[in-house]
């Protein structure tokens, strides 16, 4: 599924994105993720052993961390 994303708007994102993906969007690295996850800030989907996160998501979580200024 690791395709590659360039710069893309929120609204033209994949339905849904692998970690590779989750990760160029939201410029960061496999730890973050894995903190962001685990903390539940960033909801995910699992299936099989591929963590996959929905795109809509990855927008909530980007609204709410604009809207309160998180790290």
């Amino acid at each position: 599924m690791s395709e590659r994303l360039e710069a893309v708007r929120l609204e033209e994102l994949p339905t849904v994105l692998d970690a590779e993906q989750a990760r160029a969007v939201l410029r960061c690295g496999e730890k973050k993720l894995s903190e962001l996850l685990k903390s539940g800030r960033l909801g995910r989907l699992n299936y099989s052993n591929t963590t996959l996160i929905d795109s809509r998501e990855i927008r909530r979580f980007l609204r709410q961390e604009t809207a309160f200024g998180h790290d």
